[in-house]
């Protein structure tokens, strides 16, 4: 797409009865490409999306503070790693969803 858009920049000016239509059919095809894109991204495979990685790390972080918080037996410690961990969670849940 670039190509063909460097391409069009170079061809310098075109009739002005003609540009409008292509200008239009120009955006239409840039258009369908980036749709095509999102589509192939939102497909793609769970386990290469870097922000799915990175919320899954986080809840993982959350569980170890929470037996942490445990193990110390800091009962504001613990209900605060409680909740802090249930929102990760639900935020992964929802991040995991199908669109």
């Amino acid at each position: 797409m670039r190509d063909i858009q460097s391409r069009w920049e170079s061809v310098g000016r075109v009739p002005r009865d003609s540009m409008g239509d292509l200008e239009s059919r120009l955006r239409a095809v840039e258009e369908d490409i980036r749709d095509a894109a999102d589509s192939e991204w939102r497909r793609g495979s769970a386990d290469a999306n870097p922000l799915l990685t990175q919320m899954r790390n986080q809840v993982a972080e959350a569980e170890q503070r929470l037996e942490r918080a445990r193990a110390a037996g800091d009962k504001r410690r613990v209900k605060d790693a409680e909740q802090a961990l249930d929102s990760k969670r639900r935020f992964l849940q929802l991040a995991e969803q199908p669109q």
